[in-house]
């Protein structure tokens, strides 16, 4: 038991040490650089370890709370991750009748304040780099009425650090939406299509429907390769939400109908090979 406490002490200190490397820091925010990130984290995982994240006291108020998001506020009290973190994508949903960006935007920060003391590796993670994109997300357009302005310095600083020292997907394609929009007048090409396929390799749908695209018709400073283009397509075709079906399977269809017929079963064999490696099934990929 001793020994493995010190693997993991070493463990964290070892990757702390690669991180201070890899930030440089200009102006006080971050600017990125290509490496390594650790394995992204599925939210599907955490649910049925419920009881791991979640340390309610058997006789509090919390049970004795009749509406849902009642207990979830008392929960929060009690300083519970996943509790503040469904409660920030609660009142974040605008198809929720209690949606408050303001509200939510707290709630994320109470996550996010604490994320230099959150190994990358704990089980804690997931919630705290989600809330960095959520908070990042928010600086980028601001919140109305409300003193969170727009800021797109501190957006990137948010997302370069989920995607950095987490590992984060959903952070990574928000770096390479900033580059492409110009958000970020210090990012190039080059890191816009790093930030690209970091994210497609850590599975976001989006990522690889764009990178596949791109890696298919040799583009944006992607190397051709129809094969591998194809591959992260279909991979996205399969995977990707449904809001965002149409333009997937019209870009998949477009290779697709230009691909031979070898092109098109080796690239559908690979397709398989990354699902079965990747996911447990594609609802919690």
């Amino acid at each position: 038991m001793l020994i493995f406490r010190s693997l993991k002490k070493y463990r964290r200190i070892q990757t702390l040490t690669v991180i201070s490397f890899m930030l440089i820091t200009v102006n006080g925010f971050a600017q990125s650089v290509d490496f390594e990130t650790p394995e992204p984290f599925k939210f599907q995982d955490l649910e049925k370890s419920r009881n791991k994240n979640l340390n309610f006291r058997s006789e509090s108020k919390i049970n004795e709370a009749d509406d849902p998001l009642q207990k979830l506020e008392y929960a929060a009290e009690e300083g519970s991750e996943l509790a503040i973190w469904k409660l920030g994508r609660i009142y974040s949903d605008k198809q929720h009748q209690k949606v408050d960006h303001f509200r939510a935007f707290k709630m994320f920060s109470r996550l996010a304040k604490r994320h230099t003391e959150i190994d990358p590796f704990s089980h804690k993670a997931p919630f705290t780099a989600s809330a960095l994109v959520s908070l990042g997300g928010y600086y980028r357009q601001g919140i109305p009425e409300t003193p969170i302005e727009r800021n797109t310095e501190r957006a990137w600083s948010m997302f370069l650090t989920a995607a950095t020292y987490y590992g984060d997907s959903a952070a990574q394609y928000a770096l390479f939406e900033m580059c492409e929009s110009e958000d970020f007048a210090s990012c190039s090409t080059l890191q816009a299509t790093r930030w690209l396929k970091r994210s497609a390799i850590n599975g976001h749908a989006n990522a690889q429907a764009n990178f596949g695209i791109r890696q298919f018709e040799g583009n944006k400073g992607v190397p051709r390769n129809k094969i591998e283009g194809l591959k992260w397509l279909t991979i996205a075709r399969k995977r990707i939400h449904p809001i965002h079906y149409t333009w997937v399977q019209q870009l998949h269809e477009q290779a697709f109908s230009v691909a031979t017929l070898e092109e098109r079963a080796e690239a559908q064999s690979r397709a398989d090979a990354w699902i079965s490696n990747s996911c447990r099934n594609l609802s919690n990929c």
